[in-house]
């Protein structure tokens, strides 16, 4: 379904939410209305929900709960510094990168370099499985020996939270 639809299907089910909510979490209040309104139907005397129909629905709504999990791991903030390791990016200012797959949907973000920012957990693991050969020579015998050596492309340091941004958040949390 697209999200007009489900935002259509949630006001016929009469679900309420604020704003506009994540895709995963319109389809979890979905599938939660109308696991509810057939309970209700069933109840009403037409049929008794059997073990089969209970598993089926407590399992898409668990498969839709754990996207909604994983795109919230996903999307957790660290403050760090990264800095490219490659001569090549070395005077770039920032850099756009994205990411993404089934579970967390896709993500894209502008990466600063060399300076503290928030950065998501998902473009985190991007850098850390990032790198990049290296050659280097060496003289064995009289003849020169080259070798490729595969070495991080980023390094990517946490930093600590500047106390008046740490103020900021703590007294947003109360």
């Amino acid at each position: 379904m697209t999200y007009q639809e489900l935002k259509d299907r949630a006001k016929e089910l009469g679900v309420e939410f604020k704003g506009q909510p994540a895709k995963e979490e319109l389809e979890l209040l979905v599938a939660e209305a109308e696991e509810a309104q057939a309970m209700a139907a069933k109840e009403a005397g037409y049929e008794k929900p059997t073990e089969e129909s209970k598993a089926a629905v407590k399992t898409e709504i668990s498969g839709v709960a754990a996207k909604v999990n994983a795109r919230q791991e996903a999307l957790k903030l660290s403050y760090v510094k990264i800095t490219p390791l490659d001569e090549r990016m070395r005077g770039l200012p920032s850099e756009t990168y994205s990411v993404g797959n089934g579970e967390i949907g896709f993500i894209k973000k502008v990466v600063v370099f060399n300076k503290p920012s928030w950065e998501p957990a998902c473009i985190l693991q991007l850098f850390a499985e990032k790198s990049m050969l290296i050659q280097e020579s060496a003289t064995v015998n009289g003849q020169e020996i080259v070798r490729n050596i595969e070495v991080p492309a980023f390094a990517v340091v946490e930093v600590p939270v500047p106390a008046e941004i740490q103020a900021q958040l703590d007294a947003s949390k109360k």
